[in-house]
């Protein structure tokens, strides 16, 4: 609900956003100006200057430092001095500053990325307010911020920070869709490894900041800013790994490109998981002891992290205990075969089920079918089961092994999401859908399958996602033919009705069907001939859809020209 209500706010452009903001700006440098020349300011500013001699830690005093270091004028001096004093200029320049933040991230998308997928846009999203409801609870449960210097100071450290992890987030997700996609310029690549890399000194130079603040502010400050750091290094590290051993089989088979199907990418990503996760627990654990206040919302939001977390890290050792049990299977009663085929039609009929790229040398499974080894194991890492058939190949522990299996995410737990609007299109894959409660997910979910498959009608798709409880059911059946394409409406003019043999066979084909529905015999002779009447009934009713599509597709150039 809050995501809907914040899409629905007439929001300005980028563009009168940045106009407002520096009208802003120069409205605040000119009112400070004018008190600046005003003696009691003056006055004041002095008395306060040297009250504040006193505390010499003080952001203005830091402020002020840097600017009689570096600025030749007095002028200017007093104006940056009073718009860092008064409470209105000060938001004005923080806000411009966020300002040239969101314009330097739209050129550098515009630069690196170009124009964002839908999918990459929700990540975005999700993955913004969620750190931005984490850093509000941290900065005013945990840290227990009272000045407004300390809400500035903090406030920029994680907007710094959070930038980072959005675009690392966003570089992930493109390096996916750039790794399974073929013949991709190499130009793209390097300006995503560029900015990887610039992410990754980046994370560097913001640990070295935090020694820096370990000494002087105490170690415990050290370690409440310094996971955000190494979090940022770990995963932006691991996109890198992933994209070096990428690049080292530059535009390999279908088969390969899978950030899981092989074991050097497997093993550093079940690495960089375990230790991020890790490192997370360290640090909410660590906020849990720094907040001291167990019955404070704070304290809730924290442990209800902490429970997300541990489920995170129990769940990805049990599925890479079941991945290595998985891997003994194959590897003893799944023996690979080499396959040879004379006619091309006998290639398109044993292909990889997973990959559909055609498999000369394939593991059989216990049941007969041929998969690649890789594609195998990518499948059998979250679903202990035939990709075919559905049959389990771990019958001791099948339950458990799918329930581990099948709660993966692809997500990491920097973000994880806090409530179930921010979950709904990432994690839906296996949620239990309802009837009555749950209209709205089911209305989602098929918009996103409508965005797919635009040839099926909404209430088709709803129905199915009712019965099948899961957005990935209903896309196999659509692609498995188990659920067909609603046919369009042609009633449009008297012309395009030129077809009365057809849509009368099909009314008649549909009656005649409807009949051996409503009668039952015990003879089964009587019960084949029925069944051969109604196979008869579909295969014309088909073909009548398929004459009927042909015409309107011959009658439609017409109309337009």
């Amino acid at each position: 609900m809050p995501v809907l209500l914040l899409e629905r706010l007439p929001l300005p452009s980028l563009e009168a956003y940045a106009v407002v903001s520096v009208s802003l700006l120069a409205w605040s440098l000119h009112y400070a100006a004018e008190k600046t020349l005003d003696s009691e300011w003056r006055l004041q500013f002095i008395e306060t200057r040297n009250i504040s001699q006193d505390t010499p830690n003080t952001l203005q005093v830091y402020i002020s430092t840097l600017l009689s270091r570096y600025w030749l004028s007095s002028r200017a001096q007093d104006i940056v001095s009073f718009s860092i004093h008064d409470s209105l200029c000060i938001w004005t320049v923080v806000n411009m500053a966020y300002c040239i933040l969101v314009l330097f991230g739209n050129w550098l998308q515009k630069q690196v990325f170009g124009e964002l997928r839908v999918s990459e846009l929700q990540h975005i999203k999700d993955k913004f307010w969620n750190f931005v409801f984490y850093k509000f609870i941290f900065i005013f449960g945990i840290i227990n911020v009272q000045s407004m210097e300390g809400v500035i100071l903090w406030g920029s450290w994680f907007s710094v920070i959070g930038f980072l992890h959005i675009h690392a987030q966003l570089c992930q997700d493109r390096f996916e869709y750039l790794s399974m996609t073929p013949c991709t310029p190499r130009h793209r690549h390097l300006r995503l490894l560029i900015l990887l890399g610039s992410i990754l000194v980046s994370s560097a130079v913001l640990f070295l900041v935090c020694l820096a603040v370990g000494q002087r502010a105490g170690w415990i400050t050290f370690a409440l800013v310094a996971p955000e750091c190494v979090l940022l290094a770990l995963r932006t590290s691991h996109v890198i790994a992933r994209y070096i051993l990428y690049l080292q089989s530059f535009q390999p088979p279908v088969h390969q490109l899978s950030q899981g199907w092989s074991p050097a990418s497997y093993y550093v990503e079940l690495t960089v998981e375990i230790s991020c996760l890790v490192v997370d627990l360290a640090h909410h654990i660590h906020m849990l002891v720094r907040a001291n206040m167990l019955l404070s919302m704070a304290s809730l939001v924290i442990f209800m992290q902490l429970r997300v977390l541990y489920e995170q890290l129990c769940g990805r050792l049990r599925r890479h205990g079941n991945y290595r049990r998985m891997l003994q299977i194959v590897q003893t009663s799944c023996p690979l075969e080499q396959r040879y085929f004379e006619l091309e039609s006998e290639w398109e009929d044993n292909k990889c089920a997973i990959c559909w790229e055609a498999a000369a040398v394939a593991r059989r499974l216990p049941c007969g079918h041929h998969f690649h080894h890789g594609c195998l194991l990518h499948w059998l890492e979250q679903d202990p089961t035939c990709p075919t058939c559905r049959r389990q190949l771990l019958e001791d522990d099948s339950k458990n092994g799918v329930l581990g299996l099948q709660s993966r995410s692809r997500d990491n737990a920097s973000f994880t999401s806090w409530t179930s609007w921010s979950r709904l299109l990432q994690q839906n894959a296996d949620a239990s859908l309802g009837s009555a409660s749950e209209n709205s997910q089911l209305e989602s979910l098929a918009e996103q399958v409508l965005q797919m498959f635009p040839d099926y009608s909404f209430g088709v798709l709803i129905d199915d996602l009712r019965q099948t409880g899961s957005l990935d059911l209903t896309v196999e059946n659509i692609l498995d033919g188990r659920l067909l394409p609603t046919l369009p409406s042609f009633q449009q003019e008297p012309s395009l009705l030129t077809l009365p043999t057809f849509v009368t066979k099909e009314g008649n084909s549909s009656d005649s069907s409807e009949e051996p529905d409503k009668i039952f015999v015990n003879d089964p002779n009587e019960r084949q001939k029925i069944l051969h009447f109604r196979k008869h009934d579909l295969i014309e009713e088909a073909r009548n859809r398929f004459l009927q599509r042909q015409v309107v597709n011959s009658v439609s150039p017409n109309l337009e020209s």
